[in-house]
């Protein structure tokens, strides 16, 4: 009955001992395969965050991107071998499954970062040569009156045509289609940087090269050619017309020897235009020539007053002798130029009535008639910006309203009026170290209407 009993203890023992030893098994075996399962968490994560991030692998782009895939990969190297001797594989089988997942995850990343490592080489390099393309065209034209830079040009522009065939494996009809559309681009480039100088190689190039020009291109470009030649034609003949200084009538017989309608009509635009320039020219110059007069005459007066008439040149026009006659003979009289008021008024008058008419005006003549300090004041008003004569214009216009108000119509009174409201404002400027506002400048001038209603009173 012991031995019975006894029996069966150490059976049930036994039986004790193998479910603990299948717990144990089973607590191993769950662990490892969890740890396998994180590890390949891990390297997932990595990926995602280090190679997608905004600023991780595969935002890199041309030659930043060479040779990273080396980088990366050594870093995730690294970092398994880390986390694979943290977890610590309690069976070797597991360990040499960690392992195993290692290099199959690492050869499949790093093959797919080798080919967008390559991708990313071959755009940089074809957008080298797109680049070395646009310049061979950019030299040539820059180069324009140097034919054997717009060969060299040309020829190393289809050189890299060749190169780029090479690298994309062109068939031949799409390295033909290439080839065409480069000519096309080069010799239309070429011919649009000569007819924005309105120059006639346009002309020369197009009938050497047109046959390789697109047909869009082409047709643009005949209708531009033609009014290009059409342009030239008139302009020269409008130029050779000029250089003979012909009458109205002369001009208009050799423009109607000009067979052609559209040239004959575009050289009469010309002709005008040069007329004027023609013209323009010949005041500047005179005006130049006054100056240049004017400058010797105060000299003279100032240091050789007995000689001053022999300075005048009488090469100059009427009003211009006449001026500086009566200049001479106001010094010698008076040893000054004293203001006209009529003449003060007038002028002033002119520049409110068109001030961009002002501006142009020649009045070197008013030193006849203005004294330095009034001749000075409309000098300056000409270098006088767009607000200073708006400010100016409205002091004018106010003191104008109080002329009327008290009914003065005399240029010498209205000169006097004004140049005390010119003084008052100045000592204004001089006292506070600042331009007047409008209130300031309105109570300046009803200022000086008391004061002048007080002189005449």
């Amino acid at each position: 009955m012991d031995k019975v009993k006894s029996s069966q203890s150490e059976t049930m023992v036994l039986k004790i001992k193998d479910e603990q030893n299948s717990d144990t098994y089973f607590d191993n075996r769950y662990s490892n395969e969890v740890k396998i399962i994180e590890l390949s968490n891990i390297i997932d994560k990595w990926e995602e965050t280090v190679l997608f991030s905004e600023k991780g692998f595969y935002s890199l782009k041309g030659k930043d991107v060479e040779g990273k895939s080396k980088e990366f990969i050594s870093e995730l190297e690294s970092l398994i071998n880390s986390k694979i001797e943290e977890m610590s594989f309690s069976e070797i089988t597991y360990k040499m499954t960690a392992e195993n997942i290692k290099k199959e995850k690492i050869a499949a990343i790093t093959n797919k970062m080798q080919i967008y490592e390559m991708q990313e080489l071959k755009k940089l390099e074809i957008s080298i040569y797109e680049t070395a393309l646009e310049s061979s065209v950019k030299r040539a034209v820059l180069y324009k009156n140097d034919e054997d830079v717009i060969l060299s040009s040309f020829k190393n522009g289809l050189s890299v045509l060749s190169s780029m065939k090479e690298l994309l494996e062109w068939n031949s009809k799409v390295y033909a289609e290439r080839q065409k559309e480069y000519k096309s681009r080069f010799y239309y480039s070429l011919i649009k940087a000569f007819m924005e100088e309105k120059d006639i190689n346009a002309y020369k190039y197009y009938m050497q090269c047109k046959d390789y020009i697109y047909i869009d291109n082409k047709e643009e470009l005949e209708k531009s050619l033609n009014n290009l030649k059409i342009n030239i034609i008139a302009y020269n003949w409008a130029k050779e017309i000029i250089l003979y200084e012909l009458t109205d009538a002369e001009q208009e017989t050799e423009l109607n020897k000009i067979n052609d309608t559209e040239i004959k009509n575009a050289a009469k635009h010309y002709l005008e235009d040069l007329i004027d320039i023609k013209k323009k020219q010949n005041i500047q110059l005179e005006r130049e020539e006054k100056e240049k007069n004017w400058k010797s005459i105060i000299s003279a007066v100032e240091n050789n007053q007995d000689k001053s008439l022999l300075y005048i040149d009488y090469t100059l026009n009427k009003e211009h002798i006449n001026a500086v006659k009566q200049y001479i003979k106001q010094i010698k009289k008076d040893g000054f130029i004293k203001t006209d008021e009529t003449e003060f008024i007038k002028l002033a008058e002119e520049v409110f009535q068109d001030f961009n008419k002002y501006r142009q005006k020649d009045i070197l003549n008013y030193r006849a008639c203005l004294s330095d300090e009034d001749y000075s004041f409309f000098e300056k008003i000409k270098s006088m910006s767009e607000s200073e004569i708006q400010s100016f214009k409205s002091d004018y216009e106010y003191s104008l309203k109080i002329l009327n108000t008290l009914n003065i119509e005399d240029y010498a009174e209205k000169y006097k009026f004004v140049k005390l409201v010119i003084n008052s404002l100045s000592e204004f400027k001089a006292k506070n170290d600042k331009n007047p506002d409008l209130v300031e400048r309105n109570k300046l001038i009803d200022s000086v209407c008391e004061r002048f209603k007080k002189v005449k009173e």
